[in-house]
């Protein structure tokens, strides 16, 4: 525990729960046990951590591994390549590109943006969602309150609530069901299941979908509300 600022060199290995103001590990540091910081984290690259990580602003650089929640009070970018197994609670979240590993729910209270090839196994809570182009799978369900986009050659395994949902061309996919203010599915997207408009006419309950899909309402590839 310091009260000031904590800096660990590269190659360290450290056991034991780390307290202090920022604390910054440089690359293939090893650390287990909690992280706890009153101002910023930065992790470097190749490290590994097992324990929770808090902070004001938490960052990591590339090929990361930490097994623990992470909790930051303004914001949370993972680098490329990492894997992080454990719950995510912060503002602002970033899962950089590309080919990142997430086990656990990220919930973002601002933004949340995941980058291409990434895989998310839980569920997936912000006001506004943006999973990047493309080659990404998010395995659980998403809440999206005020915008969610699932770029193309993107999959959403698992159900979708949001107000406006964005499928862009092309291939992108929901295997479950979408209630949604309005949703615009472009080239060949689809959602398996049923769309659900919060507000429409009984006469014509597919009225908050514009269908880009290229195949019609009610066709077996086609949109179902």
């Amino acid at each position: 525990t310091a009260s000031g600022n904590i800096d660990i060199s590269s190659g360290s290995n450290l056991s034991g729960s780390i307290s202090g103001g920022s604390i910054t590990s440089n690359s293939n540091v090893t650390m287990s046990g909690s992280v706890k910081a009153s101002g910023s984290v930065s992790i470097g690259s190749g490290s590994t951590i097992s324990g929770p990580v808090s902070g004001s602003t938490i960052t990591t650089s590339s090929s990361v591994t930490i097994t623990g929640d992470v909790t930051a009070t303004n914001s949370f970018s993972l680098g490329s390549g990492s894997t992080l197994k454990g719950a995510t609670k912060a503002p602002v979240v970033s899962i950089d590109a590309a080919n990142s590993q997430v086990q656990g729910d990220i919930t973002a209270s601002t933004s949340l943006v995941v980058g291409s090839g990434s895989q998310v196994k839980g569920n997936l809570t912000s006001p506004t969602i943006d999973l990047k182009a493309s080659g990404l799978v998010v395995t659980g369900d998403v809440k999206a309150s005020n915008s969610l986009t699932i770029a193309s050659g993107n999959g959403v395994k698992g159900n979708v609530e949001g107000g406006t949902v964005t499928l862009d061309s092309s291939n992108a996919y929901i295997t479950g069901n979408a209630l949604v203010d309005h949703i615009t599915l472009g080239w060949q997207g689809r959602v398996q299941q049923t769309i659900t408009c919060k507000a429409y006419t009984p006469s014509y309950p597919c009225s908050c979908v514009t269908n880009n899909s290229g195949w019609g309402f009610n066709e077996a590839q086609g949109p179902k509300c």
